[in-house]
């Protein structure tokens, strides 16, 4: 007979979703910054603005994998308290990816769909974030997570 009181929890389609995003972001910041370099060779920038925006992608960039990284652990290891962070993180995320597909200086149509992508890969991650959360809570405890 199956014992089901320790059947895993994880949700096997976030955690997909997290290594596709993983990849996606590593490529995606990889053409930000050559978009940005392109921007600034070849467009006029009011003064002081390209420096904050490409600071800001740096951050982003941080943030993003970071996010992911804290979605992988929590995922694996149905703690609580490291959904929440991930939920926490999903937030200032989702919110960047909107400034750079609608708010940046000079927005390009190739910004337009790589930012939409990433924020697909965001937002259903932050669902099924918010469903783990769910799912996780409802359990009974099994023992003391790593967060």
């Amino acid at each position: 007979m199956i014992n089901l009181a320790n059947k895993p929890l994880t949700i096997l389609p976030l955690q997909t979703l997290l290594y596709f995003d993983w990849l996606y972001s590593a490529w995606y910041f990889a053409v930000a910054t050559m978009i940005y370099i392109y921007k600034g060779s070849y467009l006029i920038y009011p003064y002081n603005t390209i420096a904050p925006e490409y600071a800001g992608l740096c951050f982003f960039a941080v943030l993003q994998f970071f996010r992911i990284f804290v979605g992988s652990v929590a995922n694996k290891s149905e703690g609580i308290s490291a959904v929440l962070w991930f939920l926490a993180l999903s937030i200032p995320a989702i919110l960047a990816s909107i400034f750079y597909i609608a708010l940046q200086t000079f927005v390009f149509n190739a910004d337009v769909v790589t930012n939409a992508i990433l924020l697909f890969f965001q937002v259903t991650e932050a669902i099924f974030g918010f469903l783990m959360f769910i799912k996780f809570k409802k359990a009974p405890p099994r023992g003391k997570a790593p967060f």
